[in-house]
């Protein structure tokens, strides 16, 4: 359909959820500190679910989550009772959901296409490779027993990957708003890092042969983006790159001069734009990874700077996010304008965003005697 016979239907559309949310506009809901709100948050079979309303518990979230919770050496139980729950899940021919919903009738139920485009979702398997790598830590035996598992789901993957570079379908990982040839620099960044779990693993369950492929591939992966890496807008590649030790530490300080903002954002500017799927222009969320701020990403780079030495750097980073000291809740999303949390058609912040709390608390225990 041509674009100027779609933009009247799109903003009458768009004009009555606008009008919808303001005639009943519901209330935040009435919180507790911090930790009890992401405590409140866990489940009892293992994660956390994504917000207050407990709609879904996102594979994606509770990665971070336990990667957050790796700078203070702790959530050791949960992340092993979080990967028993996706072993269990994992499909015959080794697909890890990424997410699980609520069901009246059916009790929780494991998603793994995309629910707008019916896409095999492809970063949950990479996820749970580097999750059980990290149960090896503090859980060897436990961690060994899945290594089958971790071979089935890298079987899984392992289709998409040509040319040293992991393919994908649009809406198959984190940028869903986005259109692309296939690459994601994201992902393949997650991939490095599953690559080099899979290469300890092997290690450690003496696959010789196996630890010898993994190496090769991890050098010559690495070889491939990390000029990438150098030359991307996006935020989230580059933070991950330098906590998986796949750039050097002399890329630090340059990344962290490039970002002129009070808040980090997803993506830096530069000449290259992003261009974006019909379906999130015509939900209005063409921009969530674009120009809405998301706090758990600012928060994640302060954690890297305080585990790389550049405590100075993440104080000052730490200032900047001052109104997240001591907030009453935590959201997902927030207008980079007003600073606000997001609120308008389709793209509205749920409150207690169970990844955003879990980065706080703990950027909260390493900071706040320094700058408050």
């Amino acid at each position: 359909m041509c674009e100027c016979v779609r933009v009247p239907f799109v903003l009458f559309y768009r004009f009555v959820i606008w009008s919808c949310l303001c005639l009943f506009n519901a209330r935040n809901p009435a919180v507790v500190n911090i930790d009890r709100q992401f405590e409140f948050l866990i489940d009892i079979k293992g994660g956390w679910w994504q917000n207050y309303y407990q709609q879904r518990i996102s594979v994606r979230d509770n990665f971070y989550i336990f990667l957050a919770l790796r700078f203070k050496n702790g959530g050791h139980q949960e992340l092993e009772k979080f990967v028993d729950r996706l072993t269990n899940l994992m499909t015959n021919d080794g697909q890890i959901p990424y997410e699980i919903l609520p069901s009246w009738y059916h009790g929780h139920t494991a998603v793994y296409n995309s629910i707008r485009c019916n896409t095999p979702v492809i970063d949950a398997n990479l996820q749970y490779i580097i999750m059980v790598c990290w149960l090896y830590e503090h859980n060897p035996k436990k961690a060994m027993t899945l290594y089958l598992h971790c071979q089935r789901a890298w079987q899984w993957l392992d289709v998409n990957i040509i040319n040293d570079t992991f393919h994908e379908e649009i809406d198959a990982s984190w940028e869903t708003s986005r259109k692309h040839n296939g690459m994601l620099l994201l992902t393949n960044i997650l991939m490095i890092k599953t690559i080099r779990c899979m290469e300890l693993l092997s290690m450690h369950s003496n696959d010789e042969r196996k630890r010898r492929k993994f190496v090769k591939m991890y050098e010559k992966c690495v070889a491939k983006w990390l000029p990438e890496v150098y030359k991307t807008q996006e935020v989230l590649p580059r933070i991950l790159a330098v906590q998986f030790g796949i750039s050097p530490r002399s890329f630090i300080q340059s990344f962290n001069q490039s970002i002129h903002y009070v808040w980090i954002p997803c993506r830096l500017e530069g000449p290259i734009k992003q261009e974006t799927t019909t379906h999130s222009w015509i939900y209005g969320y063409e921009d969530k990874h674009d120009t809405v701020v998301w706090p758990w990403i600012g928060m994640l780079w302060i954690l890297v700077l305080k585990s790389k030495g550049f405590d100075e750097l993440a104080n000052s980073w730490w200032i900047s996010y001052i109104e997240f000291h001591r907030p009453e809740t935590i959201f997902d999303m927030y207008s980079a304008d007003t600073k606000l949390p997001l609120r308008r058609a389709f793209l509205k912040a749920q409150p207690c965003h169970t990844l955003s709390l879990a980065m706080q608390i703990i950027v909260h225990k390493y900071s706040a005697k320094q700058t408050v």
